[in-house]
């Protein structure tokens, strides 16, 4: 059973009243290349975050991934990961979801941009 917001007296509503609410779970764009999972974002040679899963967006044109935080990054933030074929790049913090935040694509109210999209990632070393 789901407790709402409005509801109190539960075990655990104290420490969710005041729990840090800033997602640690965010939104990865590398226009240079796809990341490898499993790589460490960087800021001034500090690990700040590990990359979750990647892939290559033939919609975005670039390589895009998810990424576990070890602390909040605002989006905009840029780091530097791995990725196939390089050492590092730099990479841009951004908000879930990446693409149709409005939700449009799902409920027929946009087409999904494909029209001189190339599909395939960029060729690696």
């Amino acid at each position: 059973m789901f407790v709402g917001k409005d509801h109190d007296g539960y075990v655990g509503a104290e420490a969710l009243a005041v729990a840090d609410r800033t997602p640690l779970v965010r939104g990865l764009f590398c226009a240079d290349g796809e990341c490898v999972q499993g790589a460490d974002l960087l800021v001034e040679n500090r690990a700040v975050g590990v990359v979750t899963a990647s892939t290559w967006s033939p919609t975005l044109q670039g390589g895009t991934a998810l990424v576990r935080l070890s602390q909040a990054l605002e989006p905009g933030t840029i780091v530097q990961v791995a990725t196939r074929g390089k050492v590092t790049c730099s990479a841009e913090i951004r908000a879930l979801p990446m693409f149709d935040a409005e939700g449009l694509i799902p409920r027929g109210k946009a087409e999904i941009p494909f029209e001189g999209a190339d599909l395939r990632p960029p060729a690696t070393a």
